[in-house]
């Protein structure tokens, strides 16, 4: 039961978050926002997440509770459902600040309980617990832009605020009672015993790849409206803003969920694929392979990017939950701020990447902008080419669990 409902309410809690950015040219033109204003609403649901994430997954193990994730679930349902009051930039910003502030409630500490309930399977439990986040970021990318385009649709929301709530009631019935402190074996060659240097110094490599990636994210979907925009406006250049905002909405969406659905892919086939202690090759290679997606989008028609979207979301997903699982591994006593360090902690500094990229659309072509971003992602696999193949070998199991998982020599 406990898997089935960190599943459930993950999809439902990233399908709420993951349908700003379909919505962001409809909440443009509806809040008056301009592009500037814009990119930092973009970073700024990366900030309100990110910076809270690594503190609530320190309380969550300081006070040995799971309860934010059901507070967490609670908050981001009742901002979210409240879209429909925000109708003007401060408004905006503080609805969605909240939402995400929820999510940051949840994600680091239901990515620790599905990986510490089966600890000789984690990887694969990560992985399910991100592809469930993906497949509702998809869902919720697809279908948020059919029902905004009024404010009915708006306001339509509310009536998803009572479902909600029960799920948040059922996880907590279903992970409340388990504890953060298994009890865990220190071996010669576990990650709790190698040097302090050993272990950070590739945890802060690997968080900085995390960064990368987290701001690779950020800007793909950024880019696609201004590149949708753009076309939007050379084809019909009497139209209005919200003419083009509605026009553009629709194939948003689609890119994202196609980008989302591409993510989710590359993180089920590396959770079951890429084994335990093997991963620095994937977290290398990965991001490399599928970078000249991001590369090419600017240069083919339409039906062209959806290949390349779904492509780049496998290059830019596949790696996040081997990180997750790695870094819960280096840092066995403190598994949700090892969670937390690789999800909200990587989006907190991913907030400026926007408004970067927004910076450099100012005075260089989109073209340029997306090549730097695939640059950014090639970047984030060869920064974990500097990392030693052994620190991937370091185990740190509980010790119920080393019967029937030992790592391979």
């Amino acid at each position: 039961m406990a898997i089935g409902m960190i599943v459930v309410t993950h999809f439902w809690v990233d399908a709420y978050a993951n349908s700003i950015p379909a919505l962001l040219g409809l909440l443009e033109v509806r809040c008056g926002l301009s592009e500037a204003q814009s990119a930092w609403f973009t970073g700024f649901g990366a900030l309100a997440s990110g910076l809270s994430q690594p503190l609530f997954a320190w309380l969550s193990d300081r006070l040995d509770t799971r309860i934010f994730a059901s507070l967490g679930v609670t908050l981001a349902t009742l901002c979210f459902c409240f879209l429909g009051l925000a109708d003007t930039p401060p408004s905006l910003f503080l609805v969605y600040g909240g939402g995400m502030l929820g999510l940051a409630m949840y994600h680091p500490i239901a990515a620790s309980a599905i990986g510490q309930i089966l600890p000789s399977h984690r990887g694969s439990l990560v992985s399910l617990f991100f592809v469930s986040g993906m497949a509702g970021s998809a869902g919720g990318a697809l279908v948020a832009p059919y029902f905004t385009r009024s404010e009915a649709g708006f306001h339509s929301f509310q009536y998803l605020i009572a479902p909600a709530l029960i799920l948040a009631i059922l996880l907590q019935m279903a992970i409340g009672g388990t504890s953060h402190r298994q009890p865990w074996h220190e071996s010669p060659h576990s990650a709790a015993s190698s040097s302090l240097a050993s272990r950070w110094l590739p945890l802060l490599l690997l968080y900085c790849a995390s960064v990368l990636r987290a701001s690779v994210n950020l800007v793909l979907f950024y880019l696609f409206l201004r590149w949708l925009t753009h076309a939007g406006v050379a084809q019909h250049p009497t139209w209005s803003a919200k003419q083009i905002s509605d026009a553009v909405a629709p194939t948003l969406g689609l890119l994202v969920a196609v980008t989302q659905v591409g993510m989710a892919v590359g993180g089920i086939v590396a959770g079951f694929w890429i084994a335990p202690f093997r991963e620095r090759r994937a977290l290398v290679i990965v991001p490399i392979v599928f970078a000249p997606s991001i590369l090419l989008v600017p240069f083919v028609p339409l039906p062209g990017t959806y290949v390349l979207a779904l492509l780049s979301g496998v290059g830019i997903a596949a790696t996040i939950p081997v990180s997750i699982s790695v870094a819960q591994r280096w840092l066995p006593r403190h598994p949700s701020v090892a969670s937390g360090l690789m999800l909200g902690g990587a989006w907190t500094l991913s907030m400026l990447s926007v408004p970067l990229a927004q910076w450099c659309l100012d005075r260089v072509s989109l073209a340029a902008v997306f090549a730097g971003t695939a640059v950014a992602l090639a970047l984030s696999g060869l920064l974990m080419a500097i990392v030693s193949d052994g620190i991937f070998r370091v185990e740190s199991l509980p010790r119920t669990e080393r019967a029937t998982s030992q790592p391979s020599s």
